[in-house]
């Protein structure tokens, strides 16, 4: 008597997260190129973020478009809008908590590379989940810096800013267009 293969239903969910229809919708809606999301998904399941953290970030610091600005008198590099300094701490946080080799950064690599600069921050993101170990705090901590989260608690009794609002809105969003069984 043969043994009926066994069904994983949640294992085609999983699968199913970075469908290429979604991706593909994305890619359309923000006039982004579908090689980038991709990059994006590999980078959240390689430091294990929710699904589609990154892209919410991004979407929310850019729209996904690569560009360097003057901000608060320093720059604001690429897709992730991350400043030199951040990205050197960062650089930091990634090789040895994560013992990743990656290049130091510099405003040129920042400038001109958003697969670099999207690897940033996602090593940020996933450095700031372990030391918070709450969403909300980690993505707070993203925008208003680690001190800036604080003195948001202090006055408001949660770490709920209108920008992690945004941020697990925007990803809830993503998770919720349609996906097919096509997977990456």
């Amino acid at each position: 008597c043969a043994k009926e293969p066994e069904v994983i239903i949640h294992q085609e969910k999983e699968d199913d997260i970075y469908s290429q229809e979604r991706l593909e919708k994305i890619a359309r809606d923000y006039q982004v190129d579908y090689e980038y999301l991709k990059y994006l998904s590999e980078v959240e399941k390689n430091f294990n973020l929710e699904p589609y953290e990154l892209f919410a970030l991004i979407a929310s610091e850019s729209a996904f478009i690569p560009i360097t600005k003057m901000d608060g008198g320093s720059l604001s590099y690429n897709t992730t809008q991350m400043k030199l300094v951040t990205a050197e701490a960062v650089y930091k946080i990634i090789t040895e908590n994560y013992q990743m080799e990656i290049p130091y950064p510099n405003g040129e690599l920042l400038e001109k590379d958003k697969n670099y600069a999207a690897l940033l921050a996602g090593g940020y993101l996933r450095y700031l989940r372990d030391l918070y170990e709450s969403k909300e705090e980690s993505y707070t901590a993203y925008q208003m810096g680690m001190s800036g989260r604080l003195n948001y608690y202090q006055k408001h009794g949660d770490y709920w800013s209108p920008y992690a609002v945004k941020i697990d809105a925007l990803r809830q969003s993503f998770l919720e267009l349609p996906a097919s069984s096509r997977s990456i």
